[in-house]
């Protein structure tokens, strides 16, 4: 056992199908199902409290690359993601430029596995990761943990974090990387356990918000309102748990204990924090980022991206001038930690056999059950720089 505690089962968030005609009035959101993504169910409500000139659109697209194609096609003005998967997009699609970063995980994300008792019996296993959401790159950690390399093990990519408990559920595999509250939910309800936890290794999964270039550069006033309102609701939810907690769960319309339990699974940065961060920095984490993807041999990732195309920071400070706090860490890793050299021996290759998994209500629990996706975008995305 690892001794983290127990999470309760995550929270549904549900999502219109198909996307209602595009209002160029609104501005338009879509964002993954990790727990920063609850603040942002929250805020269209949370706007018209504050910004009467201002409509927001917030919509859950769990698959990254999904979400993504539709920020680069237009379909969205925002999106939310790790740090993982905009990198990874950035070459194939071009979706936008990263404005602020959201949160990072507190270290319970999790390796659950069956018949295992350590990292070292899952050499050959089938193991399912989101890979484009970061999962990938834990698995990466925790192998290294063991002198282990992803070629030791079979990995098997799940469309988003519910896929892969299926895959689990379904034993398509013999363990998978879940994000909390998944982890622990999974453990109660299958003959699972966790073999590593994301507080075993480094860097944390980041989650960002990226503007699209379009949205940028027509309706920046739009997006700096929405930013405002943004980190006006999270410095609540920071300064008064109790009344941030409540006022999360009125305006997204979850309940207040699921609220409480998924956000006890992030940091959330402040705004003070993303002023001051540096962009040099970023885009030292991206070039990072952009190299482990390479090394993995993900498709469609040959070749570099300027970081500073990737990276828009300067909105945050236009929102209220930044306190003399000392410079915050987010990079979710320690300063000068660089990965292990072992992760150059890859690449690997991701299997596509396994059959999908079975996502009927008859099978799955109502707490992990996927809900609707989002009508695919048209082929009319622009092709990468």
């Amino acid at each position: 056992s690892s001794g983290a505690p127990a999470s309760p089962p995550p929270v549904t968030m549900s999502t219109p199908s198909p996307l209602p005609t595009r209002d160029p009035r609104v501005l338009r959101v879509a964002v993954n199902e990790r727990a920063s993504a609850l603040l942002f169910l929250a805020l269209p409500q949370f706007i018209r409290t504050h910004e009467n000139d201002l409509d927001v659109e917030v919509i859950v697209v769990p698959e990254a690359a999904l979400r993504w194609q539709m920020l680069s096609a237009g379909r969205v003005d925002l999106a939310c993601g790790t740090l993982d998967s905009f990198v990874l997009a950035a070459k194939r699609n071009d979706p936008g430029a990263l404005l602020f970063e959201i949160a990072a995980s507190k270290g319970l994300d999790a390796l659950v596995a069956r018949n295992a008792a350590s990292l070292r019996d899952l050499k050959g296993k089938a193991i399912a990761v989101v890979g484009g959401e970061g999962g990938l790159r834990l698995l990466a950690y925790f192998l290294d943990s063991a002198n282990m390399l992803l070629s030791h093990v079979r990995v098997v990519d799940a469309d988003d974090v519910r896929d892969a408990v299926q895959l689990l559920r379904g034993e398509r595999v013999d363990a998978a990387v879940l994000w909390s509250p998944y982890a622990d939910a999974a453990t109660k309800e299958m003959d699972v356990h966790v073999i590593a936890r994301s507080s075993d290794t480094l860097p944390q999964p980041i989650d960002v918000c990226v503007v699209s270039h379009t949205a940028l550069a027509n309706r920046k006033s739009q997006v700096l309102k929405l930013m405002r309102s943004w980190f006006e609701l999270e410095r609540t939810v920071i300064s008064n748990r109790l009344t941030g907690i409540e006022l999360v769960s009125r305006y997204s319309g979850h309940p207040a204990t699921e609220v409480a339990d998924l956000l006890a699974s992030v940091r959330l940065f402040t705004l003070d924090e993303n002023q001051r961060i540096d962009t040099g920095t970023v885009g030292t984490e991206v070039g990072a980022l952009q190299d482990f993807w390479r090394i993995t041999d993900m498709p469609n990732n040959d070749g570099k991206v300027d970081a500073e195309h990737l990276v828009q920071l300067d909105l945050t400070r236009q929102i209220e001038p930044a306190s003399a706090s000392p410079r915050v860490n987010t990079s979710g890793h320690p300063e000068g930690h660089t990965p292990s050299a072992k992760f150059e021996e890859m690449p690997i290759e991701v299997d596509s056999t396994v059959p999908p998994s079975e996502t009927s209500s008859s099978s799955a629990s109502p707490d992990l059950e996927q809900k609707v996706t989002p009508d695919a975008p048209s082929d009319s995305s622009p092709s990468p720089h």
